[in-house]
């Protein structure tokens, strides 16, 4: 069983079991034990849309939302930035614990490679973001600014005689 904190503070347990996994199915229509299926995959969907992995927490925290009176909307309202990383970070590990526990090293192995992959990607993609030379764009930018100035002010007629 995990943890993680909402945006308020609030702590909620994750726990996943067969009864969590058959209420996610009844909620979103998601079946948690399909990982490999769908295009993208469903594991590779849980590890990069932020809505699914959401929505999939709140149907897991059900119990618990009802209890406190929060609609799925207001769970949303709960995790934003940290929040969300906790909650996924969360998910994720008790997610590897249940197929581990019960044997399928297999499908442990699958969400964590998976999150590996995304970690990893990220980090590529923001390295190479950061080492974009921005000049050519911000030189033609100028460029295309200066000549529409130009042309806007000899089009402008003169008000004096």
């Amino acid at each position: 069983m995990k943890y993680f904190k909402d945006a308020k503070g609030n702590q909620w347990e994750l726990s996943i079991t067969v009864g969590a996994i058959k209420r996610v199915k009844a909620m979103l229509d998601v079946n948690l034990l399909d990982l490999e299926k769908g295009e993208p995959t469903l594991a590779e969907r849980l590890a990069t849309d932020i809505i699914l992995i959401c929505d999939v927490i709140y149907a897991l925290c059900f119990p618990q939302a009802q209890g406190r009176n929060i609609t799925d909307e207001d769970f949303g309202e709960l995790l934003s930035g940290d929040a969300v990383l906790d909650a996924h970070t969360a998910f994720t590990d008790e997610f590897v614990n249940f197929f581990l526990s019960t044997g399928r090293t297999d499908k442990a192995n699958v969400i964590s490679k998976t999150a590996e992959v995304v970690r990893q990607a990220v980090t590529l993609v923001s390295q190479k973001i950061e080492t974009l030379d921005t000049a050519p764009v911000m030189n033609k930018l100028s460029g295309e600014l200066s000549r529409s100035m130009q042309e806007l002010l000899g089009s402008t007629p003169t008000l004096l005689p």
